[in-house]
């Protein structure tokens, strides 16, 4: 990025404090009713063609009920604050393996899916994993996850059961902290611009090089 100019303060609906995005309720949809049959009724459609998590796509899964709040979840994801919040799922009427398909089948409205790990997972367990000697990643660990941005556009994220203690999800608008850096420290503007290599936390795995190319 040229960074010959010099970086102004962002100015959008994507970039709020905390408290400001609490105040808000616009990015909070409530799902039931006919909603709820739809989303049964397609989960009973794809298992009765045993169709694999992999292929469904949202022809499988329709949910006309759920038309204008998908279009309303797209829009407040570009062009609104970034995040939604969809509530009223009754995830302790189904097992496991059909919340899997039923998130699989909601996300299909919203985008393509991709794996985020060398394992190839499309649907990753956040839970204490220590158990299984695998917990490279953070989200597989007791420990608390740092705020970060995914290598996707979108993530979801879909809560089974609350933790007996910690467990709490967060989320920031990066565009706030950019205003904020800008404010306290313009000095660093032009390095963070320019950008940096990371870190590939499973590249003894993956067999990948230890930081990204670019």
């Amino acid at each position: 990025m040229n960074t010959a100019v010099a970086p102004q303060p962002v100015s959008a609906p994507w970039v709020w404090s905390a408290g400001e995005l609490a105040a808000q309720h616009d990015w909070k949809i409530q799902i039931g009713g006919n909603a709820l049959d739809d989303i049964a009724g397609a989960l009973a459609g794809v298992k009765k063609r045993g169709l694999a998590l992999k292929e469904i796509t949202a022809q499988d899964f329709p949910l006309p009920s759920l038309a204008r709040d998908f279009l309303k979840v797209k829009q407040l994801l570009a062009q609104g604050p970034g995040v939604c919040l969809l509530r009223g799922l009754p995830v302790d009427q189904y097992p496991r393996e059909d919340i899997d398909l039923i998130l699989w089948g909601l996300g299909t409205h919203v985008g393509e899916a991709i794996a985020q790990s060398y394992r190839g997972d499309m649907i990753g367990e956040v839970m204490d994993m220590t158990h299984t000697g695998d917990a490279r990643r953070a989200y597989r660990s007791p420990l608390p996850l740092d705020l970060h941005i995914d290598s996707v556009d979108v993530a979801g994220l879909l809560c089974l059961r609350q933790a007996k203690r910690g467990g709490m999800s967060l989320v920031v608008s990066s565009f706030a902290i950019h205003n904020a850096i800008l404010a306290a420290r313009p000095d660093l503007m032009p390095l963070l611009y320019h950008g940096y290599h990371c870190r590939h936390s499973e590249a003894a795995s993956s067999g990948e090089n230890p930081t990204t190319p670019h």
